[in-house]
């Protein structure tokens, strides 16, 4: 399967050569790698979104651990 990171490279090229195309900006695909970030957007231009909490890091809970 593909890098999901390079998604917005293709129309990036498709914009600098100034080819016409469908679908979503390049800004668009580089702010869905970041959901904080585009969330943060959304807020900055009043656009009201659930409520969310980053995960900076994975710690299973003890419950869950199987033995």
């Amino acid at each position: 399967m593909g890098d999901s990171n390079f998604e917005m490279h293709v129309p990036s090229i498709l914009e600098m050569l100034r080819i016409p195309y469908t679908g979503s900006t390049p800004l668009a695909l580089g702010l869905y790698q970041d959901k904080g970030l585009a969330k943060e957007v959304l807020k900055a231009n009043g656009i009201s979104t659930p409520r969310y909490r980053l995960m900076s890091s994975f710690k299973e809970p003890e419950e869950l651990r199987s033995s």
